[in-house]
């Protein structure tokens, strides 16, 4: 897998987003009964769902194999049921009425592949095998089995289904953070980004893909949005949800601009993005640092603010080295109090710029 450059601000733009849908998830999205299901159908679940519809095409033929296989529980049972046709083709056409020799010889590749992890595993631990292969491996391991027709989105959907805390980059995951965007995002790139915006937030990164997957094939949860157009620091134009908490604060002073999102905005000053942002109930400043260099630039920056009179944290992520300067306990949700996070966010945005401004770094 190719390098991937993410940047901050499509970091911020995604992370800002789920913020906003972030109310409406847990009362709108659960787990479907193909997590509980055993290895050997999850197996199954995660090839033939490949681009069908999943409540119509494949949960009837699920049913239907688990009702009439109710002892096909492991890996390897899954490979000698396959294995007494004569064919990949006649196991798929007869067992899940399925017509598709090219997505029967994918699933006997799979369940070869995956019968290579529990291999040599006692019968009560391969559950716990397959976990902990699940979290292990890493987006770039899709590779690894070799499998054509089987690639990333294929590949992540098989590690969520063992218990993977990620997402996989299917067409509903790309259609999000594109429109986010307002620009063509790579399946790769969409991976990614979701992943670092969910852990910005503190959003299990599966609870956020089940959210849009069920938006995107369901059609639940969506609520209707106002597209502005905006540009972010890129140049690049993308659509956003104009939030009129920040309507006040691009009126004048450091953030002063066209009423636009919040992560349009991002100050930037000598490489460092300067970030304002909004949670539920906690306001704050971050600072971002990229390149090779980007922990040593952090602490020459950080040794012009003493801790005797600032409070920040780092934080780290595989692209950026992070400093939060939280302003207020108080957030999107405290509505009664915007005026004054308003007010403390400017406040501490602008010492904190003019102090990196002064450094002459």
């Amino acid at each position: 897998m190719k390098k991937i450059n993410i940047t901050e601000s499509d970091i911020a733009a995604v992370a800002t987003r789920l913020e906003q849908i972030a109310p409406d998830i847990p009362a709108t999205v659960t787990e479907g009964p193909g997590w509980s299901h055993p290895p050997a159908v999850k197996i199954i679940d995660c090839v033939l769902s490949l681009s069908r519809n999943y409540d119509k095409f494949l949960d009837p033929r699920l049913k239907t194999f688990m009702n009439n296989h109710p002892d096909t529980q492991r890996v390897v049972e899954l490979a000698n049921l396959m294995d007494s046709y004569p064919t990949p083709h006649a196991f798929v056409k007869q067992e899940l009425n399925y017509n598709h020799e090219n997505r029967a010889n994918i699933l006997r590749s799979v369940v070869r592949y995956v019968c290579t992890i529990v291999e040599g595993a006692p019968i009560a631990s391969e559950e716990e095998v397959l976990k902990q292969w699940a979290i292990q491996a890493k987006p770039q391991d899709y590779r690894t089995p070799n499998i054509k027709g089987f690639a990333l989105a294929g590949f992540q959907y098989l590690r969520m289904l063992f218990g993977a805390q990620t997402t996989k980059p299917d067409k509903h995951i790309i259609r999000f953070v594109s429109d986010i965007l307002n620009r063509k995002v790579s399946d790769v790139k969409s991976l990614y980004l979701l992943e670092a915006a969910s852990k910005r937030i503190g959003l299990p990164i599966r609870t956020a893909d089940n959210f849009i997957w069920n938006r995107g094939a369901r059609g639940m949860g969506a609520k209707p949005v106002v597209d502005i157009q905006v540009k972010n620091t890129a140049g690049s134009e993308y659509n956003s949800e104009y939030s009129e908490f920040w309507e006040p604060i691009r009126r004048e002073g450091l953030f002063q601009g066209k009423p636009v999102h919040a992560p349009s905005f991002i100050k930037t000053i000598s490489g460092i993005y300067l970030v304002p942002e909004l949670r539920s109930h906690q306001c704050q400043i971050r600072l971002s640092f990229e390149g090779e260099n980007r922990s040593e630039h952090r602490s020459e920056i950080m040794g012009f603010f003493p801790e005797s009179k600032y409070k920040y944290e780092y934080k780290e992520s595989p692209k950026f080295a992070s400093v939060i300067f939280p302003v207020l306990d108080k957030g999107r949700k405290d509505r009664d109090d915007w005026d004054e996070m308003r007010e403390k966010l400017v406040s501490m945005g602008t010492d904190i710029y003019n102090k990196i401004n002064e450094s002459d770094t």
